[in-house]
């Protein structure tokens, strides 16, 4: 357990930061004051007893006492006793509008096995007869019976007449039936876009099941989608992060969705911070660095809105057996995967976005997919932009050091480790047991200093943190299974994995000089809760009560 004895965010002695918090005190009451057990974020592990918040930014932090002289007739305070008082979190990779905002049909991501699957899919086409075009989201591989992918056979025989997709949870991988097929003229011939791959049968005939990047670009006759739903369902979204104490998300927000970011901050209902990913390279739906560059002419809001990063990939999921690898999968033994960018076509594009002043950070999830990534960092390095990669689910223990010497960021997402090993031993099927040890290696990562950013992948995991910090700390599923952790040697304690999802993510989209930590000068983003976190059990982090969630200085969630 932590001791919270006080200590001051200088480093100085007790007294002298007294001094200090009470000066900037005297210069008037705060508009907010909030006090519990403040758990600064900063690296030499400075904790506090209170926050005083004037505007938008954090005017003091230090003692319970000197919290009362900061107090005026007009001021708010919020007093979490023994609860623990945090910066907001950041979520370092979260695909925040396009899964509140867009509504699949059939959603399959809490289903359990073919059958359900097509159960499901049945009853949608009954209950809508109307819909000429049926999409579900949400299947893995380990859900079909001999890891073995399904065929558009299969859902052939509960839905015929209609076209029927299916999205991986990725989505890295769609299903068809062979009505769609037909529709999108996806026969043995037709031609595939760079980094799309077509599952097929012995006569070279698509089996129904597409692996890769843009996939989405196959199947030009999917319905539009309802642009005010998906406002509205943006909304939802602000109230849910304020609820789980989410300030700031990182997210590829799609162009037709960017205006409505910003007609909601200029209407003063923006709740949550928008770092927006660009396209790496240009592609059907837009992308590139020309075109990054004029969104953020249009859409920047300080501090609410940003851009500066450009978002790509190498391969595609370990559940999906299309990871890039180093050596081949355990349970395919004539495969490492795929990837998804070409090398030299990859260097360029991080060539001309280093050379525009963007970082760069690449969707690698394999141990070769990390390798890649690296590589093309390293071949093009520009001084003072840290580059990222994505979800780094294996990795080489060699690259560990290069990661750490290149200044990479690891952006990982720990709530995929509980989702996973309560599915069973999926990793041990896919990468055998020598290789468990390098899945998700944080302790290793951290102990070599390389910064890790938290997030959740959302929707593929729930946006709420308090999960992804559980999974960090004890390695274990939901349940806490198994009850000393899978791989204990890689857990981290409580305050690493919360400075991962906050000063880790501010230091992955370039915003460390703004938020990120609680001290003087930087934002007022603040989630507060009414238990001590550093008291729980992992398992029991879930379960904390959000009392309370600061945005910029306003209260945008209240218990």
């Amino acid at each position: 357990m932590k001791s919270w004895a006080l200590v001051v965010l200088s480093g100085v002695p007790c007294g002298a930061q007294a001094s200090s918090t009470a000066e900037r005190g005297s210069e008037g009451p705060a508009d907010l004051v909030i006090r519990g057990r403040v758990f600064t974020a900063l690296p030499d592990g400075a904790l506090a007893e209170a926050v005083a918040v004037r505007g938008a930014t954090i005017a003091a932090v230090g003692s319970r006492a000197e919290s009362e002289r900061w107090v005026g007739p007009e001021t708010r305070v919020i007093d979490a006793g023994e609860g623990s008082v945090l910066p907001g979190f950041n979520d370092a990779h979260c695909h925040f509008t396009v899964g509140f905002g867009m509504q699949r049909d059939v959603d399959l991501f809490d289903a359990r096995g073919l059958d359900e699957i097509l159960a499901r899919v049945a009853g949608y086409a009954r209950a809508h007869p109307e819909d000429d075009v049926i999409e579900g989201m949400g299947w893995d591989l380990a859900d079909m019976p001999g890891d073995s992918f399904p065929t558009s056979a299969q859902l052939d025989a509960v839905v015929e007449e209609r076209a029927v997709l299916l999205w991986s949870e990725g989505p890295h991988a769609v299903w068809a039936n062979s009505r769609a097929l037909e529709r999108a003229k996806l026969d043995g011939a037709a031609p595939l876009p760079p980094g799309v791959i077509a599952l097929r049968d012995g006569e070279r005939e698509p089996t129904g099941v597409f692996l890769g990047r843009g996939l989405f670009g196959l199947f030009p006759f999917t319905p539009f989608p309802d642009l005010a739903l998906m406002q509205a369902g943006i909304r939802r979204g602000l109230s849910e992060a304020a609820r789980c104490g989410v300030t700031s998300v990182q997210d590829s927000v799609s162009s037709m969705l960017r205006p409505c970011l910003a007609e909601l901050h200029d209407a003063g209902e923006l709740s949550v911070r928008f770092h927006v990913w660009g396209g790496l390279t240009r592609g059907p739906f837009g992308g590139g660095v020309t075109e990054t560059l004029e969104l953020k002419k249009q859409h920047e809001r300080a501090d609410w809105i940003t851009f500066g990063t450009q978002k790509g990939g190498v391969d595609g999921m370990p559940s999906l057996r299309t990871a890039r690898l180093l050596a081949p999968y355990a349970d395919e033994p004539g495969s490492t995967g795929l990837t998804t960018v070409d090398p030299v076509r990859l260097a360029a594009a991080v060539r001309e976005a280093h050379a525009a002043g963007l970082r760069v950070a690449l969707h690698a999830t394999g141990d070769g997919g990390v390798r890649m990534a690296l590589d093309a960092f390293l071949a093009e390095p520009r001084s003072g932009l840290r580059d990222r990669v994505e979800h780094a689910f294996l990795v080489d223990p060699a690259d560990i050091p290069r990661l750490a010497l290149a200044g990479t960021v690891v952006s990982v997402q720990p709530s995929f480790l509980a989702r996973d090993l309560a599915q069973g031993e999926v990793y041990e099927r896919r990468f055998g047991p020598e290789r468990c040890k390098n899945v998700l290696p944080l302790r290793a990562l951290l102990d070599a200093k390389v910064t890790l950013a938290f997030g959740t992948d959302f929707s593929l995991n729930a946006l709420d943190p308090r999960q992804g910090l559980a999974a960090a700390v004890g390695r274990q599923t939901a349940a806490g299974e198994p009850r000393t952790g899978w791989h204990p040697e890689q857990r981290l304690t409580l305050a690493e994995a919360i400075r991962a999802y906050t000063l880790g993510s501010a230091i992955a989209e370039g915003a460390v000089a703004k938020k990120g930590t609680l001290e003087p000068g930087k934002l007022a983003d603040v989630v507060v809760f009414a238990r001590d976190l550093f008291a729980l059990e992992p398992h029991a982090l879930p379960e904390a009560e959000c009392l309370a969630t600061v945005v910029g200085g306003r209260v945008v969630y209240a218990r």
